[in-house]
């Protein structure tokens, strides 16, 4: 019923309530459908906007509900499990879904893998609340929360930080270009006792540190200081960055983007008729072994069964490994119909880009700079910024087409030289 989009009722998630439709199942009961609640799905978006636009996680979301007095569907606080359990339920992109939940052996009730889930097979237009592209956006911010997820999955995933929670712009970023250890956000004030005895703080200073350097004595870090000013260093890369823009706002970058689009596409195609060759070939000579199996038993085959037996299951491995291989390339290409989407949006977010970060929150910013930076590793000599590749070939196209030179890495260094940012 739910594959089929027919509503079996229960208890409305946050956003909708139950509506009579005025028909009756065999049985006499009459049938309900799901209707928006206009003020709960207000509340809905926002969460989701906090998600995909500052990066938030639950713990954040539902503490910001709680402080703004915002009640849950049953009048009680907003926790983690609830919020998180929101933005991962498909109902909020108009999919019906069924077997979300389970009752344990104890008689409680506990929450199934999305894995395990029934939807239905189209979505229902009059229950979207969050629009698909948004929510699926909002599963890639959560998933990169996660370490390991976020190493395992395809590129998609690195257009997010790690982190938006910090006041410190480059949480989540910034390295020591040392030992490769992230580096966090931190300050201090200086302490001291006036002639009368009175204790005063002097002003606070903000700063990046080497987490391993702190951690373990600089058992892993070799560096002398583990300190860097925060405010020389966040207005030095932000220059650079706000330079590069500068340079990429008087090229037309659509021919450069086609271009690499039309070479991905071109190097796809002889790798996904190379691997049809193959699975073809081999899954022929997997048949034609298949075959000598009788004759092998009947004593008319040049192959003993153990030859066979072993023959038919190298072929079987080999072509398990092609049908894999296969399915690896699909994704790929999948992937690369995104990084095309990502560079168009690039290119159309340019010309605003730097009017966008100026007026948006701490968290927003993150966001943005996620969007072009890969790390930015700092010295006590220099600070390196590693761009994401997108950034990298339009800014290599720029220098082809010989725009205006792009500011210099040297100057960075230089100010790290005259000692603007050490401690």
């Amino acid at each position: 019923m739910i594959e089929a989009g027919i509503y079996m009722s229960g208890t409305p998630p946050y956003g909708y309530t139950n509506v009579k439709t005025g028909i009756f199942s065999k049985r006499g009961i009459e049938r309900k459908k799901l209707a928006i609640l206009q003020k709960e799905a207000e509340v809905v978006k926002l969460v989701y906007r906090l998600s995909t636009e500052n990066g938030w996680g639950g713990h954040r979301i539902a503490k910001y509900l709680n402080e703004r007095n915002i009640p849950t569907k049953k009048n009680s606080k907003w926790t983690v499990s609830v919020v998180n359990f929101m933005l991962r339920n498909p109902i909020y992109k108009g999919y019906l879904t069924y077997n979300k939940t389970s009752v344990k052996k104890n008689g409680t009730q506990g929450r199934v893998g999305s894995k395990e889930w029934v939807l239905s097979d189209k979505p229902i237009e009059e229950i979207i609340i969050i629009d698909e592209k948004e929510w699926e956006k909002s599963q890639k911010v959560r998933e990169s929360r996660i370490p390991e997820m976020y190493k395992e999955k395809n590129m998609d995933y690195e257009s997010y930080p790690l982190h938006t929670k910090s006041d410190a712009l480059f949480t989540g970023f910034i390295k020591c270009g040392y030992c490769g250890s992230k580096m966090n956000g931190s300050s201090s004030r200086d302490r001291y006792k006036t002639k009368e005895g009175t204790i005063k703080y002097g002003k606070q200073q903000k700063y990046y540190r080497c987490v391993s350097r702190i951690s373990n004595g600089g058992a892993t870090c070799n560096q002398s200081k583990s300190c860097y000013r925060r405010g020389p260093i966040e207005e030095m890369v932000l220059e650079e960055i706000f330079t590069y823009f500068d340079t990429l706002e008087k090229v037309d970058l659509t021919k450069k983007i086609n271009d690499i689009n039309n070479k991905s596409k071109s190097e796809e195609e002889i790798k996904i008729k190379d691997l049809s060759n193959k699975i073809t070939k081999v899954t022929h000579e997997f048949e034609t072994l298949k075959k000598e199996i009788v004759k092998s038993i009947n004593g008319s085959s040049s192959f003993t069964p153990e030859i066979l037996s072993e023959l038919i299951n190298t072929k079987e491995k080999e072509l398990l490994a092609l049908r894999e291989e296969s399915y690896k390339l699909n994704e790929q290409i999948k992937k690369q119909k995104y990084d095309y989407n990502s560079m168009m949006k690039m290119k159309e977010l340019i010309p605003i880009w730097k009017d966008e970060f100026q007026k948006s929150s701490i968290e927003m910013k993150k966001m943005l700079l996620a969007q072009i930076i890969d790390e930015i590793l700092i010295y006590r000599e220099k600070i390196e910024i590693k761009l994401k590749i997108i950034m990298e070939e339009f800014l290599k196209y720029a220098k082809e087409l010989k725009v205006d030179d792009i500011k210099s890495k040297k100057i960075i260094a230089d100010y790290c030289k005259n000692g603007y940012i050490g401690l």
